[in-house]
């Protein structure tokens, strides 16, 4: 929990990938940026910008690759 004034920045990145007899696709998605601020007593504000997000697909594609 933020407490009130304070400000919580996360970062990371997030790498999947899924497998099936066809072939296999990754999907990277970063930076992952979340932001919270703590507004008053026990209440917090959540933001987070859109990512970037990449796809690469081998063999035969498990899930759509648009």
């Amino acid at each position: 929990m933020v407490t009130p004034h304070e400000v919580v920045i996360e970062a990371g990145v997030r790498r999947q990938t899924m497998t099936t007899a066809g072939g296999w696709v990754t999907l990277a998605s970063g930076p992952l940026i979340f932001m919270r601020v703590g507004v008053g007593n026990r209440v917090e504000l959540g933001i987070a910008p859109p990512a970037i997000q990449s796809r690469a697909v081998t063999g035969i594609a498990p899930v759509d690759t648009a």
